[in-house]
């Protein structure tokens, strides 16, 4: 008898250290994490913060002192912007799946523009390169278009990412002229600079 109560005592003891963890689980809050990012890992919660911890990380890495940060850091996000304004792809429509018909009910229940709206970077300024892309773009989303208006539309793309690109390689000149070479050798291999 002594086992059988043994045993039904442990199963007693484990269903209430399960029930009692989840019951602490439901009443923390959880950010929503971006794809299958890990414990801890980048969450659409606050864009700030995870900008911050970005250019912490990045400090850390070229184990630069406070002060040096100060001269650093505004030159290398501004590298980080253009060189994401000068290497965007527009390669969305290529992305597109075909959706399978027990998910297109699915898609209906969640409108792209509200997954736009969960993106962090959703209420920022599109840039001059964004701007002639989606212009060019909407073009070509058009019936009636002539080839003459879509050349000119992609000649004042190539020019901006053009522009983007002398930008890009005069902020990274910048750039290099305040860091050691230990520190160039670290953005070199993040493929920062060149």
């Amino acid at each position: 008898m002594s086992t059988k109560l043994r045993i039904i005592a442990l199963t007693l003891c484990l269903a209430a250290i399960s029930l009692a963890g989840l019951a602490v689980a439901q009443g923390q809050p959880r950010a929503r994490q971006r794809g299958n990012a890990p414990q801890g890992g980048v969450t659409e919660a606050n864009p700030e913060m995870t900008r911050e911890r970005m250019m912490q990380r990045m400090q850390q890495q070229l184990r630069a002192s406070v002060e040096e940060w100060q001269v650093i850091q505004p030159r290398l996000e501004k590298v980080m912007e253009l060189s994401r304004q000068a290497n965007r792809r527009g390669l969305g429509a290529l992305q597109a799946r075909p959706v399978s018909r027990r998910r297109q009910g699915q898609q209906q229940q969640r409108p792209r523009a509200a997954a736009r709206r969960e993106r962090p970077d959703a209420n920022r300024t599109p840039s001059a390169v964004e701007k002639a892309a989606n212009e060019l773009r909407e073009l070509l989303a058009q019936a009636s278009v002539t080839p003459e208006q879509v050349e000119a539309k992609l000649t004042a793309l190539r020019q901006i990412r053009q522009t983007a690109r002398q930008n890009l390689a005069q902020a990274r000149a910048e750039l290099q002229q305040v860091l050691t070479v230990k520190q160039e050798a670290r953005l070199v291999l993040l493929g920062l600079l060149e």
